[in-house]
């Protein structure tokens, strides 16, 4: 069995091999609510892999939670903001990746569609990548916190593995 692995992970790759063997619940229902809510599911898939590795259970030291790894407060923001119920439980992944795909959505919105600036702000904060912005895009190279900068430059590769498994239907 681990030869077979083996020759899987050098095949599709490691990120697809996660994919396939462990998440194929999650990873449907993420697509379904990207297509949702109207964000596109090659990102929301690519982020949910460096932010959890599809783990639903998932907590951060900082104490982030889930799929998405949200903070308890930010989700309660999004759920007021779109008239969401009090009272949710981040541990569901359903709930979970609502919440954060509406706040993918809203970041994305704020920053006109700008990836790299959507995408910094939901590991750094709105705010930090405000001050970073010197036009209406911001660069990957002009992120100046090393651990924002890789994770940027990591979701923007993974989105290219999920776009093109999306793209070839291989899906659950």
């Amino acid at each position: 069995m681990a030869i077979i692995i083996a020759v899987v992970v050098v095949v599709v790759g490691p990120t697809e091999l996660r994919y396939r063997l462990f998440t194929p619940a999650e990873t449907a229902l993420a697509v379904d609510v990207a297509v949702e809510v109207g964000v596109d599911a090659a990102l929301m898939l690519a982020l949910i892999e460096a932010e959890s590795g599809f783990d639903s259970e998932a907590h951060s030291s900082a104490g982030a939670v889930g799929l998405m790894q949200l903070m308890p407060g930010t989700a309660a923001e999004v759920a007021l903001k779109h008239d969401l119920p009090a009272g949710f439980d981040l541990r569901d992944p359903e709930t979970n990746l609502r919440l954060g795909c509406l706040l993918l959505r809203d970041l994305l919105a704020s920053y006109g569609g700008d990836k790299i600036s959507a995408l910094a702000a939901y590991n750094a904060g709105p705010r930090d990548v405000d001050g970073w912005r010197s036009g209406d895009q911001l660069t990957v190279e002009e992120i100046p916190y090393p651990e924002t900068r890789a994770y940027v430059e990591k979701i923007l590769e993974l989105k290219k593995t999920f776009a093109r498994m999306l793209l070839e239907g291989d899906l659950p």
